[in-house]
């Protein structure tokens, strides 16, 4: 069972999931886990390989940290409005954008702690944007937990794979605008 905070819609219907998938990042962490899931749905797109669109984009790429260099953060936010450009051109009706647990507050406020959580709270921002001025798009934003050798063992925030496929899976089956946060049940008390 699934528990994790959600605002926005969702279909409920398994035929609202995309059968194609451009997955940005296809190659890091992440990226790995949803390519290995989705198989055959998913055009990877790396660092090294052109940009492509399908129905669904999927971001999930982004630097490994120094989080406070704003230098790299600014280039990974230009690289998704980019992107967000893109698919507005070629199409695309729904976005997912990976962000992170670390842009939220106890009381659900965004706030920019460092130069890694100011880029993720932009990507949030263009999203929501990119969303709102296109008629009939979907777009979800997907506030991560901890993944890969960077999260110590056993941590809160920690995701398994078999937990981020669930939530990513959720979000390809969203209407509208929503915002997912798996691991908020998952907070220590205060």
């Amino acid at each position: 069972a699934r528990s994790f905070r959600s605002q926005g819609s969702r279909t409920g219907r398994r035929e609202a999931m995309s059968r194609d998938i451009a997955l940005y990042g296809a190659y890091g962490q992440i990226g790995s886990i949803l390519r290995k899931h989705w198989g055959e749905r998913v055009i990877s797109v790396g660092e090294n390989t052109p940009k492509r669109f399908a129905e669904t984009v999927v971001w999930c790429a982004t630097r490994k940290p120094d989080h406070e260099d704003l230098s790299l953060y600014i280039d990974d936010t230009h690289a998704f409005m980019q992107m967000l450009l893109g698919c507005a051109i070629n199409g695309v009706r729904r976005v997912i954008f990976t962000s992170s647990f670390g842009v939220e507050t106890d009381d659900g406020r965004t706030v920019p702690l460092n130069a890694y959580a100011a880029g993720k709270i932009a990507g949030e921002a263009f999203t929501e944007a990119w969303k709102r001025l296109g008629e009939g798009r979907s777009a979800c934003i997907i506030r991560m937990g901890g993944y890969g050798p960077l999260t110590p063992s056993g941590a809160w925030y920690e995701m398994e794979p078999d937990e981020i496929c669930a939530v990513y899976d959720e979000a390809l089956m969203r209407t509208g605008f929503s915002v997912l946060s798996p691991t908020w049940d998952k907070r220590p008390p205060d």
